[in-house]
């Protein structure tokens, strides 16, 4: 069963001719089949916009919500049924249309179980599905499971004269291999086993190896993986100034953005006001995320950017030969409020409209919370307030909103 899972999934990654990477999930047993798991946390609260037409057989439904994908692709909402004196049972929204129904329900037992999850990726200007195969078990804890992407994806990279066989690890649960948690396994000395302290690195723009430094070049879906020596590089300071003489502000606890190369390489960054060592290219931010402290000694807030949001053309950097390049990677922002202009309203119709917020470089907001990310989604955090007035500041409707 297993075997025929894997030649699925590896069918359904690479496009055509484009790839001899494959995506591979073990039998039960391999100590690579699983990464260590990320958590979510479960509330009773029915989240924003799903419909749920399926009755719990328990006292009521816990939900959680999941970003599989890019911080802008559609949540997928998880509810957990827990039926007196039965085995559990989990419904998985995985084709995200925000409707829970039988259809969800994910085969077995618990307190573990695997399902078919596609990474929710924007490329080339339209949206793609990766197929992955992902875990969901319960804890000791009521309200808490956890998550992660099962297998590996495995090739051969070229390293100078030699070549070796790879493994690349989804370490935080979103599908993708280059974000700074995630791990690139290189059987370095051919010998068919995985040597975790002298095989297995962090994902980072630069790897030494044997004293020399290498770039590790990959678009985030993972391809195609190449590992080239450099001789020169440069570096990347993410900074957000406060007055004119630019000094960095000092509320921000940390930072994490996604840089992507001209040659279609992505790199996560992670830290605030650090220099980060990059190979000498042009580059832009695709994805960020900002944790800000409160001014009132409360919860910090988070806010997370990603593209494609108000520009089409987004900002490049070019780095050069052991120069630093300084960006404010939120600029000045644009606050604007959308609604359905597409056709005449009547008195009496509804209008839709959205908050937009922008950076400089025209990545949209697609989430804003408070306090721990797993608590993001509830409707304690963050709105706004859409105030409709007439000729003369008449008011004809308001409504709250948040961001998605």
């Amino acid at each position: 069963m297993h075997l025929a899972l894997s030649i699925a999934i590896v069918c359904g990654l690479a496009r055509q001719g484009e790839s001899t990477w494959r995506y591979v999930v073990p039998p039960d047993g391999d100590p690579q089949r699983a990464p260590a798991p990320s958590s979510l946390w479960l509330f009773p609260a029915v989240p924003d916009g799903l419909e749920v037409h399926v009755e719990p057989k328990g006292k009521q439904f816990l939900f959680a919500q999941l970003r599989y994908g890019d911080a802008g692709s559609p949540r997928i909402a998880i509810a957990l049924d827990r039926p007196a004196g039965k085995k559990p049972l989990l419904y998985v929204d995985a084709d995200r249309n925000r409707m829970l129904d039988e259809s969800d329900l994910v085969g077995g037992d618990g307190p573990a179980w695997e399902l078919s999850m596609s990474t929710f990726t924007h490329e080339d200007g339209a949206n793609a599905l990766v197929p992955r195969r992902v875990f969901i078990r319960l804890t000791g804890l009521d309200e808490l499971i956890t998550y992660g992407t099962l297998g590996w994806l495995e090739g051969r990279v070229a390293i100078g004269d030699k070549s070796c066989v790879a493994r690349r690890m989804d370490a935080d649960g979103n599908g993708f291999f280059t974000d700074p948690d995630d791990r690139v396994w290189l059987d370095l000395d051919g010998d068919g086993a995985w040597a975790p302290f002298e095989e297995r690195f962090a994902y980072a723009p630069l790897l030494v190896l044997s004293g020399a430094r290498y770039a590790l070049r990959s678009d985030r879906v993972g391809r195609d993986l190449t590992v080239e020596k450099i001789e020169g590089v440069g570096s990347i300071r993410l900074r957000l100034p406060v007055g004119g003489d630019g000094k960095p502000r000092q509320d921000v606890l940390a930072l994490q953005a996604l840089l992507v190369g001209k040659d279609g390489s992505a790199v996560g960054v992670q830290g605030y006001d650090a220099p980060v060592e990059v190979p000498v290219g042009q580059y832009r931010i695709g994805m960020l995320t900002i944790e800000f402290a409160d001014k009132g000694k409360g919860d910090p807030w988070t806010f997370v950017f990603s593209e494609p949001g108000g520009s089409r053309e987004l900002q490049w950097y070019s780095v050069a030969r052991d120069a630093e390049v300084v960006i404010d990677p939120a600029g000045k922002l644009r606050f604007d409020v959308g609604a359905d202009t597409s056709r005449a309203h009547a008195p009496g119709d509804k209008v839709a409209a959205r908050l937009a917020l922008y950076t400089g470089d025209g990545l949209l907001i697609n989430t804003c919370y408070r306090g721990a990310t797993a608590r993001g989604w509830t409707a304690s955090g963050p709105s706004g307030r859409v105030r409709i007035l007439a000729a003369g500041g008449r008011l004809l409707e308001e409504a709250s909103t948040g961001f998605a």
